[in-house]
């Protein structure tokens, strides 16, 4: 099978594009565990100082999990360690580069998970946003997308999303705060051009003292999403005990 996930560089501006289409850029649990070794290898690397994360094609920037890796996704549930989004979230949240999301599409489940990990998100004029879990008999809640989100957008409007499972267009995403900008899909490529190069105008080591302003916050950070995987293990088995 095809590496999961293009990786490409210019200059000091390194591009993750998540390459599974076919399935509108679902991901496995290990690919995302595979992601967050990614982030750490780019954080690590003196020549990066902005990272992209996108998905590949028109029509999504990731639709979550891949349901039908479900040997996989019982396996994570079952066990004790990281998620694979959980791991990403952590390692993006400790990162001392700037990450930015180009949501090129729809954006969706444990997508929603990966646009939190990043310090700002720009999107085409007709990207889609939802949390759609509790209409999906997978025995799964976005807990851990939503600790990703919160601080980000209202517990309000974090209750709607995961309760309603309702679509949100790109324009009420910004409303929202889910994203910094909409813009029309063919202006897509320069706008996410033009914040990556408005960022490396930050003198070096500004934009990752700044960033690592936030690290007191960390230990919290930490704890909160691994609470969310261990109650989204329980709901995970209270579902499955239901039948």
């Amino acid at each position: 099978m095809s590496d999961p996930f293009f990786l490409d560089q210019t200059g000091p501006v390194a591009r993750i594009t998540i390459a599974r289409p076919e399935r509108r850029n679902a991901l496995t649990p290990a690919e995302l565990h595979g992601l967050a070794d990614i982030l750490d290898r780019l954080d690590r690397d003196e020549d990066v100082r902005v990272v992209v994360l996108t998905g590949q094609g028109e029509r999504a920037f990731c639709a979550g999990l891949n349901l039908k890796a479900e040997e996989e996704i019982a396996a994570e549930m079952s066990g004790s360690g990281p998620t694979g989004l959980g791991a990403v979230l952590r390692r993006a949240q400790s990162m001392s580069k700037p990450l930015i999301g180009r949501i090129n599409g729809a954006c969706v489940a444990g997508g929603v998970g990966l646009l939190s990990a990043c310090d700002l998100a720009l999107a085409g004029a007709d990207a889609v946003f939802a949390l759609p879990e509790v209409e999906v008999e997978v025995g799964l809640y976005p807990f851990v997308v939503i600790e990703g989100l919160r601080g980000r957008v209202s517990d309000g409007v974090l209750a709607g999303l995961a309760g309603t499972a309702r679509k949100v267009t790109a324009a009420e995403a910004v409303t929202l705060g889910l994203i910094a900008q909409a813009v029309p899909r063919d202006e897509l490529d320069a706008a996410t051009e033009q914040v990556a190069q408005r960022t490396l105008q930050i003198p070096d080591g500004q934009a990752s003292a700044l960033r690592t302003a936030y690290a007191p916050h960390m230990k919290d950070f930490t704890a909160r999403i691994d609470a969310a995987e261990t109650r989204t293990r329980a709901y995970r088995q209270a579902k499955l005990a239901q039948g």
